[in-house]
């Protein structure tokens, strides 16, 4: 048998399906990313891959590589969640075995890895052009994290409506390059960082008329720590999952949520109003009112504010924010979590993690429920929004919104799904 025509490894897909070529180049820790270059594949092993990927695959991806090849990792993962936005395909369960053809040409097929360059002729990548994109009568919006993602695919404003989740840190992640915010401020100053912020999200601004939800950063310690400076600003967390990030930080220390603020409302004077704003992490009523507070105070008092539902504490005291939020989004992945007592990152226990399961179903159900009666608009974002059984069963309790991965593909796979749904 010819073993260049049979794969070395299979593995599970966990962003577009792709076929490409590159050399393998293993990396174990941030200081092989100098060894990457433009167009190469990416393994990355248990010693380098940690709980929440963000930083390291965004310095991966931002190195050259075009695929990510993973030992072990999540689907729920934000190192996963990033590169799937950026189209960057990415395989978990693929043995270290495969180090042994570090600088070899290796080619990915969907979920199968090759050895050499193969399948070079064959038409695969689904094109804009020949997708159907049906109207729904259910909104479909995107997530981006990105704003570059929309002038690579510039016809994403005509076939979806608006952002329903744009995450900050993504977008701060590329402006810092690396570099812990306290650091970055006392390098370049902190005028440079706000005018960055609104720089990079102006254009999405621009591109579409309906609204552009935006939520203020979630990074962790464990993230923060990781960049340039992060050390000497940050005390190291056991469970970073549950620890110092989101709305709470943005209230104890506010540094780089008055950075947020300040650019956002740099845009709402420039005449934007398609603008909301949205934290992470919300738990507790009164810590939603102090982070409102503070940007009604900082000026922004003509834009649109939701909250983020992410925590059961959230979905168990909804009516305790309806009079101060126009909106809700759905943080999926993190509620599934957090209501189940299933670390998302953990591989053992992924047979379990069901954003379907009974106990989901009746939170979601609440929140929805209740944001109808009150004329507040309701939104699913993350990797949820392309889980059909889930939508399905949204779509029965009145949800307004799915707000999905920004590539044509997955836009295509939604809107035929849901204007299905919608003739049955």
């Amino acid at each position: 048998m010819n073993r260049n025509l049979t794969p070395i490894q299979s593995g599970l897909s966990l962003g577009p399906a792709k076929r490409l070529s590159g050399r393998l180049v293993c990396i174990n820790d941030h200081q092989d990313l100098g060894d990457i270059s433009e167009g190469d594949i990416a393994y990355i092993g248990r010693r380098a891959n940690k709980t929440n990927n963000v930083v390291l695959f965004y310095d991966i991806i931002r190195s050259g590589a075009q695929a990510l090849l993973c030992e072990n990792i999540g689907r729920t993962d934000h190192g996963i969640v990033l590169a799937k936005e950026l189209n960057i395909p990415c395989l978990s369960d693929i043995s270290r075995s495969i180090e042994q053809f570090e600088g070899e040409i290796l080619t990915l097929r969907t979920d199968e890895v090759y050895l050499g360059k193969r399948f070079v002729d064959e038409s695969f990548q689904p094109v804009h052009s020949n997708l159907s994109y049906p109207e729904t009568d259910t909104t479909v919006a995107i997530n981006l994290g990105f704003p570059e993602v929309i002038a690579r695919r510039q016809a994403l404003p005509d076939i979806t409506d608006g952002v329903g989740f744009m995450r900050l840190e993504f977008v701060l992640l590329d402006i810092l390059d690396n570099t812990h915010p306290k650091a970055y401020i006392r390098r370049h100053g902190r005028e440079q960082l706000v005018a960055e912020l609104a720089t990079r999200i102006e254009p999405v601004l621009e591109a579409y008329e309906s609204s552009v939800w935006i939520r203020t950063d979630d990074f962790s310690v464990r993230q923060l720590r990781k960049m340039d400076g992060g050390s000497q600003y940050e005390q190291p967390e056991e469970n970073p999952m549950l620890g110092w990030r989101g709305v709470s930080r943005s209230i104890a220390e506010p540094t780089l949520y008055d950075v947020q603020l300040d650019a956002i409302r740099r845009l709402s004077d420039r005449g934007h109003q398609n603008i909301g704003l949205f934290p992470p992490m919300t738990r507790f009523p009164g810590e939603y009112d102090d982070w409102k507070s503070r940007a009604i105070e900082a000026g922004l008092d003509a834009i649109s504010f939701g909250v983020m539902v992410e925590t059961p504490a959230a979905a168990l005291t909804f009516e305790a924010f309806v009079d101060d939020i126009s909106f809700v989004v759905f943080g999926s992945n993190d509620l599934t979590q957090f209501t189940l007592a299933i670390d998302r990152n953990n591989n053992r226990l992924q047979s379990k993690y069901d954003e379907t399961s009974a106990a989901l179903l009746s939170l979601f159900e609440r929140v929805i429920s209740i944001a109808n009666e009150y004329d507040i608009k309701s939104c699913i974002a993350g990797q949820a929004a392309a889980n059909e059984s889930l939508v399905a069963d949204l779509l029965s309790f009145g949800i307004d919104i799915l707000s999905v991965n920004p590539d044509y593909k997955t836009v295509a796979d939604t809107r035929q799904f849901t204007a299905q749904l919608e003739g049955d």
